[in-house]
């Protein structure tokens, strides 16, 4: 597989949309994120919230006990729809965590061939995180009411993406065997 370059600028943007999520939103309890110096940065995002401060290992522990129930039920419910359900994080905050997890994953080599479309998007230069961040929070919101739409979708209908690139960019990283979730 191809590795695909990164611009320093989408680090920076995404640097400056998390500034924004700490500005608008503080954290109860004010930390800094720390990457891990062993080449693999990226982590699950209730390890990136509770680094930053939004949710306490008692909250967190709730919030996976009920992932994992819904699991059991043949439910699949995303930890940061739980978080946001819950009240502990808002969209903004939960979108930053994402880009700054995203940023980790472009460059962590055991996540090469298992990108999500944002992020394959993202790498391809196809759109800016600027770009990416009010569709992952509709995205968000849109789950938050029961109501599933594939972020391919929701950038299309924003004129964010066209249809035919959008298709593009699925074709190219399928046949590149890049998974999409």
């Amino acid at each position: 597989m191809t590795r695909l370059y990164v611009p320093a600028t989408v680090g920076a943007e995404v640097a400056h949309l998390l500034n924004k999520a700490l500005r608008d939103n503080p954290p109860p309890v004010a930390k800094s994120l720390i990457l891990t110096p062993n080449g693999k940065t990226s982590r699950r995002i209730g390890s990136y919230l509770l680094d930053l401060g939004y949710v306490t290992p008692w909250q967190l522990v709730l919030a996976l006990a009920e992932q994992r129930q819904a699991a059991s039920e043949n439910r699949r419910c995303k930890l940061g729809d739980i978080l946001v359900r819950q009240g502990f994080v808002n969209t903004q905050v939960l979108v930053a965590a994402l880009l700054v997890q995203m940023i980790d994953r472009l460059f962590d080599q055991a996540y090469a061939s298992h990108r999500f479309l944002g992020e394959d998007l993202i790498a391809r230069g196809v759109l800016s995180p600027a770009q990416l961040a009010p569709a992952l929070e509709l995205q968000i919101w849109l789950r938050q009411r029961n109501m599933q739409v594939r972020l391919g979708d929701l950038l299309v209908r924003q004129g964010v993406v066209d249809q035919q690139m959008l298709g593009i960019v699925l074709q190219t990283s399928m046949a590149s065997e890049v998974a999409f979730v």
